[in-house]
């Protein structure tokens, strides 16, 4: 598997370096191993990646994706299309396995979405209905 630096990573998945180093200090992402001092990230980084960002966009906080994160999914390879050597390549099943794991999150993130969501709207009503008591 080919190796990349932080910032081929946040090039590519469109975020700041200083981001990917920050998922990292907040526990979003295990640290990398380092080469020569530097971060050396394999492109199963960016299905968490992806991941991560599905949850921050759907309101969740760094400490609750954290929490989701750490419900055993299957490794993702991301929505990005990453090339692939040998029988995988010849048969057309790892990106389809990964793809199958990327929708199992986003349809495990949707519905804790809607319960955040729900929450949310009863917190904000319990100042109205103490005050009609």
């Amino acid at each position: 598997m080919r190796e990349l630096s932080i910032g081929q990573v946040a090039r590519a998945a469109g975020i700041a370096a200083s981001a990917l180093r920050y998922y990292e200090k907040a526990g979003l992402v295990p640290p990398p191993p380092r080469k020569s001092r530097q971060r050396r990230y394999d492109e199963s980084i960016f299905g968490r990646l992806e991941l991560i960002r599905l949850a921050l966009d759907a309101g969740f906080t760094i400490r609750e994706t954290r929490t989701l994160l750490s419900v055993p999914l299957p490794e993702p390879c991301g929505l990005r299309a990453i090339p692939q050597r040998g029988a995988a390549a010849a048969s057309g099943k790892g990106c389809a396995t990964s793809m199958r794991a990327v929708r199992a999150g986003i349809g495990y993130l949707s519905p804790l979405a809607q319960l955040k969501s729900t929450t949310s709207s009863v917190g904000a009503m319990r100042p109205e209905c103490a005050a009609s008591r």
